[in-house]
């Protein structure tokens, strides 16, 4: 990575995986019973619930696309009679589900050294907007980037070119002055090179 840096004028990460280590729990009973606590019902049909409405939604858009999963919380607190807002039950779920969370090492070293040499610095994730921009503010780097794209908010992810078409276009950068660093060899890598940004691989 050394090597590389400083090479591009505009540097796009990927999020989870690359920048933060994270792991998450969405299936135990345990997850499960804090939300029924939340909402006041019993875990088995909310959790049902939760995965049938996401994999309903998911059918309709196909595999690229990418659903945005307020409408579900929406759907819930309105089945649960819940006197949360779909943006609060959002963060409490994700709140709720997450296992490990944190930066991995010399990740704000990096971005910092990034803007003092006056280098775009910019982010497109595979992610929910309603968990995702709140993370990255609570994490302390949402400052560094110049640009954010997110998966739910264009309702379609990565490895589409489209995402990335997008995004740049966002931008208002050109592919040739960019490249595209992540985690995984199919959505970052081989997405990013499909649509012509040159790639960087970061085995975590």
């Amino acid at each position: 990575m050394k090597k590389i840096l400083f090479t591009y004028d505009n540097y796009i990460f990927d999020l989870y995986g690359t920048l933060v280590d994270i792991l998450t729990d969405e299936d135990s009973d345990t997850f499960w019973q804090k939300i029924a606590k939340m909402l006041n019902c019993d875990f088995s049909e909310v959790k049902s619930d939760y995965k049938s409405l996401c994999e309903q939604k998911q059918n309709e858009i196909g595999a690229e696309g990418e659903f945005e999963l307020l409408d579900v919380f929406d759907f819930i607190i309105k089945k649960y009679d819940s006197p949360l807002t779909k943006e609060e039950l959002a963060y409490k779920f994700r709140k709720a589900s997450i296992v490990k969370e944190r930066l991995f090492p010399f990740v704000k070293y990096g971005l910092k050294k990034l803007k003092k040499h006056k280098k775009g610095v910019y982010l497109i994730s595979n992610a929910q907007s309603c968990f995702t921009l709140r993370e990255l503010e609570d994490l302390g780097i949402n400052k560094y980037f110049d640009g954010i794209v997110i998966s739910s908010e264009f309702g379609v992810k990565k490895p589409s070119p489209q995402i990335f078409e997008k995004a740049l276009e966002q931008f208002g950068i050109e592919k040739s002055t960019c490249l595209y660093i992540g985690n995984d060899p199919i959505d970052d890598i081989q997405g990013a090179e499909s649509f012509g940004i040159q790639a960087h691989f970061v085995s975590r």
